[in-house]
C-alpha cells in the first residue's frame, strides 16, 4: 500500500541504509524518462547525492522537480521499493555531504575509480536533495510482505484467470 513520504516503511529504511545505489529517475524538457543509478547518503528524511553541475539529471530537476527513485534487489524476488520525489538543487556543500557519510560509504569505490575526497568534491559540485513524497513497495513473485496490501491488483488478476 502507497504511504505518505514522511511515513518511511521499515524496509525503504533499511534498503537506503544498505544499498550502493538508487535508480534516479528524472523527465528531459522533451518529455523522455532518463534513468541514471547514483550514489546516494540517506539523512533519515532524504535522499542527498553529488553531480556535475551541467549533468543531464542535474538540467532535468532544474527543469521540473517532480522524479521517481528505485531501490531495492530485483535478484532477491524483485523486493524493490519505488518512490515518488521532489527534488531541490541544494546549497549544502559537497564536502558536507562527504562528511556526513558519503566518503564513509564510497571509500572504496572511489579508491577504485582514482577518486579522492578532493577531486570528487571538485568534479561533483552540485548537490541534490530528493525528498519523498509517497513510497510505493513493489514485491515480485513471492508472498507479499505485510506492509504491501493491494487487494484491487489480487482482484485484477483474479478477474484474467
Amino acid at each position: 500500500m502507497p504511504t505518505r513520504g514522511d511515513q518511511v516503511p521499515s524496509r525503504a529504511g533499511g534498503l537506503l541504509s544498505d544499498a550502493a545505489v538508487v535508480w534516479l529517475s528524472s523527465v528531459r524538457p522533451d518529455g523522455r524518462p532518463h534513468l541514471v543509478p547514483i550514489w546516494f547518503w540517506w539523512d533519515g528524511k532524504a535522499v542527498l547525492f553529488a553531480s556535475k553541475p551541467q549533468a543531464r539529471k542535474v538540467a532535468n530537476l532544474r527543469e521540473n522537480a517532480d522524479c521517481m527513485l528505485a531501490i531495492g534487489d530485483p535478484d532477491a524476488d524483485f523486493d524493490v521499493v519505488l518512490v515518488e520525489a521532489r527534488a531541490e538543487l541544494a546549497s549544502m556543500s559537497t564536502d558536507r555531504l562527504l562528511t556526513a557519510g558519503l566518503l564513509r560509504k564510497y571509500s572504496d569505490r572511489m579508491e577504485s575509480a582514482g577518486l579522492d575526497a578532493a577531486t570528487f568534491a571538485a568534479t561533483y559540485r552540485q548537490v541534490v536533495r530528493v525528498v519523498p513524497t509517497r513510497w510505493l513497495p513493489w514485491h515480485g513473485r513471492s508472498p507479499r510482505p505485510a506492509w504491501r496490501a493491494a487487494p484491487f491488483i489480487d482482484a485484477a488478476l483474479a478477474a484474467t484467470a
